[in-house]
């Protein structure tokens, strides 16, 4: 997300990039590098290590719906938010590419996705004076099947709800390609929520 935004940054006093996971933190720092406006910082949203009226902006990007107690991190958002402060949550809608994954497989689970979208307004309502979304139009073409199952059983969800072997998965898959490719919607967008 921050790759190539060095503009951006410099004209910030101060950026905290934080993780719950070390990893993905040691990531964050092999693709940004040493900024010396740039903070990395082990966090978790449920309980932000700053002080009220800390920030003027905080970003949760795809990550909300892994979180196990929305409710005290939104809590923890709008503390260290400064009055007019804005919060920007990305998220997935019910239609993207997992959801179209499984009506592929003809399986008859659906994704619980507990900050989406559609749920996600009346969420970030009572926390924030103003809330808006946005949405965007998007897919993913899938070349290289392979890389698709890859990501497909990366997830826990998945592999506890999938009857068919992995065979199966991708022979009906690889049945959905048009020209050597797997067009799969993605249902991105934001919630920006003003303080």
């Amino acid at each position: 997300m921050w790759i190539g935004h060095e503009n951006i940054i410099e004209k910030c006093e101060e950026v905290v990039l934080s993780d719950f996971s070390e990893g993905m933190l040691e990531k964050a720092k092999e693709n940004v590098g040493a900024i010396s406006n740039v903070i990395y910082k082990v966090i978790d949203i449920q309980d932000i290590p700053f002080d009220d009226e800390y920030f003027d902006i905080v970003i949760a990007n795809y990550m909300l719906y892994h979180v196990p107690d929305i409710e005290k991190a939104l809590t923890e958002v709008r503390r260290v938010l400064k009055n007019g402060g804005y919060f920007y949550a990305g998220t997935t809608g019910e239609n993207g590419i997992m959801e179209t994954i499984v009506q592929y497989l003809n399986m008859s689970f659906k994704y619980e996705n507990t900050f989406s979208l559609e749920n996600g307004l009346a969420q970030l309502d009572s926390y924030f004076s103003e809330v808006h979304i946005e949405r965007y139009i998007d897919s993913l073409a899938v070349t290289d099947m392979d890389d698709l199952m890859e990501y497909i059983y990366s997830g826990i969800t998945f592999k506890n709800e999938c009857k068919l072997s992995s065979d199966e998965v991708k022979k009906i898959l690889t049945s959905h390609m048009k020209n050597g490719i797997l067009n799969l919607p993605k249902d991105p967008g934001m919630f920006v929520a003003k303080k």
